[in-house]
């Protein structure tokens, strides 16, 4: 008698952490090990001085890993931030980024270090301030 094992991948997340499990087909649960959280690389935006003046951030162009990192935006002064990817995002369908939604996960385009993903910050509605991102393999 030919038996086929038949193996589905889940991934399951649970309490932050990414969980791998592996089915069997009558058997259950044959294998888990957790996935390592994305570090969080941090880009601080500083609101203008004056009224109305774009922002600022502390590094114009972030480099993140594809595989181990991923991009959260935190203002100092000021009250909300939006980032905006207005073109292509490195980051699946996510284009904005709010002070209540502020890490982007996981990227989900291929790793080039020679391309930069433009997007826009605003600081209470002030004018845009235009860094990058690039993601590093």
């Amino acid at each position: 008698m030919n038996t086929k094992l038949v193996v589905h991948q889940l991934r399951i997340l649970f309490a932050g952490v990414g969980l791998t499990c592996l089915l069997s087909a009558g058997i259950g649960i044959s294998s888990m090990r957790a996935s390592a959280p994305l570090k969080k690389v941090w880009v601080t935006i500083t609101a203008a001085a004056q009224p109305g003046e774009p922002p600022s951030v502390d590094v114009k162009e972030k480099h993140i890993s594809k595989k181990a990192e991923e991009l959260c935006w935190k203002l100092k002064g000021g009250t909300h931030f939006q980032v905006n990817f207005p073109g292509e995002t490195p980051f699946g369908s996510n284009h904005i980024f709010t002070d209540t939604s502020y890490c982007s996960g996981d990227a989900t385009v291929p790793p080039d270090p020679n391309k930069v993903y433009k997007y826009e910050v605003t600081v209470d509605g002030s004018k845009p301030l235009d860094p990058g991102v690039i993601i590093d393999p």
